[in-house]
């Protein structure tokens, strides 16, 4: 990699992902498009971007969407043909995460948009924010049925390490990003509700796993918030049973009890294989 021409490596301060994407973004320069890869991801298709470049060349799009996989399944956002969407269909995928998540990756981006508004940092949250910054100024925009990148789950990544007091703000700026929403589509309130408290189940049920941190400032305003939802939780149709059951069981105050008792029983398979 040392040697390739076509690399350029720049180091900086540890000051995060959104830092290093800007840093990066700041430095493009006579590139039309762009697309992003983290460090424990690839790029699974050789031929991704040159069917990517005819795609947007013939077409003049401003976003491209494309396939990708992890280790458990792979997620089509388009089969056959390339899928051609408008902003509120692109939303919806947005906020429910059926075609399309938050992350800034499996997307080719026109650079201009993405220097003019890759600006919001939020902890935990900005992708959502800048992406939908990016898509609502963007003029045509598609999916396209390749599978070009393989998307690692990495267990010791910062939204999947134990709670701590800042990811409140996880939640909070849900909350300011499906307000953002719903000023243009006010009728997407099913998808923002699903939203924001889909990320308060994730919030609520790394809270209910260990006592410890039941000390934690952030417990008592979670567990109210989640608390009070609970008919959003039963009646909005993008939950489905498993999350429906999750909130019940964490409602319920046996999410602890039965987490560990999880947790024992797959550590006994894991030594019986070894």
């Amino acid at each position: 990699m040392r040697n390739e021409e076509r690399v350029c490596a720049v180091h900086t301060e540890n000051n995060g992902v959104f830092a290093a994407r800007r840093t990066a973004i700041d430095l493009v320069e006579n590139c039309e498009y762009l697309t992003f890869l983290d460090s424990d991801d690839f790029f699974c298709e050789n031929e991704l971007f040159a069917r990517c470049v005819d795609e947007v060349t013939e077409h003049k799009l401003d976003y491209l969407g494309f396939n990708y996989r992890t280790e458990q399944k792979s997620v089509f956002r388009a089969d056959e043909k390339v899928r051609w969407i408008n902003k509120k269909e692109l939303l919806k995928d947005l906020l429910t995460g059926i075609h399309i998540d938050g992350n800034m990756q499996f997307s080719l981006y026109r650079t201009n948009l993405v220097k003019k508004y890759f600006k919001v940092y939020s902890y935990n949250n900005d992708d959502f924010f800048n992406k939908y910054d990016i898509i609502m100024h963007a003029g045509r925009c598609a999916y396209i049925p390749i599978t070009g990148y393989f998307y690692s789950s990495n267990p010791g990544s910062q939204t999947r390490l134990t709670v701590q007091e800042k990811d409140s703000l996880y939640y909070k700026h849900s909350l300011e990003f499906i307000k953002t929403v719903l000023e243009q589509f006010p009728e997407l309130i099913e998808e923002c509700e699903y939203f924001s408290n889909n990320i308060l189940l994730w919030l609520a049920a790394q809270l209910a796993k260990e006592k410890e941190t039941k000390q934690l400032k952030i417990y008592e305003f979670i567990m109210r918030e989640f608390r009070s939802h609970g008919k959003i939780f039963l009646t909005n149709p993008y939950f489905d049973k498993r999350k429906r059951i999750r909130f019940l069981v964490i409602y319920f105050n046996l999410y602890g009890i039965l987490f560990c008792l999880y947790s024992k029983y797959k550590n006994m398979r894991q030594n019986k294989k070894n």
